[in-house]
């Protein structure tokens, strides 16, 4: 890179290579096993709170 004085500052002129361009791969890769049954696991406790938590709206609107 060469130095460009500009206005009594000196900058860092642009490189003219430019480089390579590379194909990004659009797929997703493919998830394990064990990242699997990790996300089923988590999956159910969601539901099971979800279930908990309705029981305890319907209960707190018994109270009111």
């Amino acid at each position: 890179m060469n130095l460009v004085n500009i206005g009594g500052a000196k900058e860092m002129a642009k490189t003219t290579k430019s480089k390579p361009k590379t194909a990004a791969s659009k797929k997703k890769p493919a998830k394990t096993a064990a990242q699997q049954s990790k996300a089923a696991e988590y999956v159910g406790c969601l539901l099971e709170l979800h279930k908990l938590q309705g029981l305890l709206l319907s209960h707190l609107r018994k109270e009111i």
